[in-house]
């Protein structure tokens, strides 16, 4: 089922031109692949925050420039 509100949006981006309606359909094919990829890759990803705050916590970090 599609919102009222992205239907609107839907017929908003018809009136684009045909590159500017391919490249959101890029943008958000790529932000439902990424959302799906955190979602899937949350244990992961809280193994490597526990691995920073270990070498944080025995002093093997070192503040940089970025």
């Amino acid at each position: 089922m599609i919102t009222k509100e992205f239907e609107q949006i839907i017929k908003k981006v018809g009136l684009l031109p045909e590159d500017q309606q391919k490249a959101l359909a890029r943008m958000i094919e790529e932000e439902l692949r990424w959302d799906e990829t955190i979602k899937n890759t949350q244990s992961e990803l809280a193994e490597l925050a526990e691995d920073a705050l270990a070498e944080y916590r025995s002093g093997r970090t070192k503040k940089g420039d970025w």
